[in-house]
């Protein structure tokens, strides 16, 4: 268990959900945080959190669980699951993300790795694949493909924004 005292400062006013307007100021978030877990070494191990406190102008309780399965050396996956009850004076309002992540491990040197997210409350999926190869020591090449989804049901999913982006890093040293 623990306590956390965090501060945020909002310099405009910030739309949390449709109509709840979280005014500029600055804001103090102190809560009570407890989290307990398996040992990560085992094929499956979970972690849960739940963090109760003040949240802007009101309060939140949220609750985190997660499920590791370690299939092989080469493939892990995680299920998340995470509950937010938000009780603001402009509105109280629940929301509820569920994920899942697959890591592929080729070799050392060359990797996969998957995250697929669906919000409840903002109605989006999202997707992201990280391809990475380390040819050589301090040298890397990232392939990142991103997609995002209007989804008020997944069913009734569309297209919002989707990207592909490259990144490569060299250690130089003369």
């Amino acid at each position: 268990m623990a306590f956390v005292d965090d501060t945020e400062q909002l310099f405009v006013p910030f739309e949390i959900r449709p109509g709840i307007v979280i005014p500029p100021g600055l804001y103090r978030f102190d809560s009570i945080f407890l989290r307990g877990f398996s040992n990560r070494g085992r094929r499956v191990s979970w972690l849960g959190m739940i963090n109760i406190g003040n949240f802007y102008d009101g309060e939140r309780e949220s609750v985190r669980l997660t499920t590791n399965l370690r299939l092989s050396r080469y493939l892990r996956s995680e299920l998340v699951w995470n509950y937010n009850d938000v009780r603001l004076p402009q509105g109280d309002f629940t929301a509820k993300i569920y994920g899942v992540r697959v890591d592929v491990s080729f070799t050392p040197d060359l990797r996969l790795n998957t995250f697929a997210q669906y919000n409840d409350a903002a109605e989006l999926v999202g997707l992201n694949v990280r391809f990475n190869w380390i040819y050589k020591p301090g040298a890397d090449l990232f392939v990142v493909y991103n997609q995002n989804w209007d989804a008020p049901t997944f069913s009734a999913r569309q297209t919002a924004r989707r990207e592909v982006i490259i990144k490569y890093t060299y250690l130089w040293q003369p």
